[in-house]
């Protein structure tokens, strides 16, 4: 995130470079301060433990944030002072030379830092996707099995009811209840039939 990226302070010290209005530069000063702190508010919360025990750790905490502050440092001490004092050849050096140095080294941990994020969201991704296959599957035969029990208990229910009724029908009530066979055997010989 930009925050965490210092493109947009060295966008500023490029269009500082162009800036002669003394008010003008002091706001960009004051951009340059809060784009620092935001950088600083955004590095303590990625170092403190979002990351503990990832690769991505090192690099926010350590290869992004020393050219980081080194970028700063310089910009504070030695571009900014230039600039107030019009000394426009001196801070077009510094920003070709320390500042775009600090800069180049802190793209570069950060395009690190972006491969290996954009490596572990495809793992992710991955692990989403078969675990979705599974559950998809896994709902599918469900579903299946639902429906084949239901097909089992409508024929054995309606095996049931068809040979009470034959009975019926063929007036053999008699054959029924005089029958030595228990309700419970009724039902299950019928199921079984």
């Amino acid at each position: 995130p930009p925050p965490l990226y210092l493109i947009n302070a060295h966008a500023e010290v490029l269009d500082l470079l162009d800036e002669s209005d003394p008010e003008k530069l002091k706001e960009g000063f004051k951009e340059i301060a809060k784009l620092k702190e935001e950088y600083l508010q955004r590095h303590s919360f990625w170092s403190g433990g979002q990351l503990a025990g990832l690769p991505e750790n090192r690099l926010v905490a350590e290869d992004c944030y020393k050219p980081a502050m080194q970028f700063f440092e310089v910009l504070e001490q030695d571009f900014m002072p230039a600039l107030l004092n019009k000394d426009v050849a001196k801070a077009r050096a510094i920003s070709d030379g320390k500042l775009k140095a600090a800069f180049l080294e802190h793209r570069k941990a950060v395009d690190q830092l972006v491969t290996l994020s954009l490596e572990r969201a495809k793992r992710t991704e991955a692990a989403a996707d078969k675990e979705a296959t599974v559950l998809v599957t896994l709902l599918v035969l469900v579903l299946l099995g639902g429906m084949i029990f239901w097909d089992i208990l409508y024929r054995a229910q309606q095996g049931t009811t068809i040979s009470f009724l034959e009975d019926i029908w063929a007036r053999n009530l008699i054959n029924i209840f005089v029958a030595p066979v228990r309700v419970s055997e009724f039902i299950v010989a019928t199921y079984l039939v």
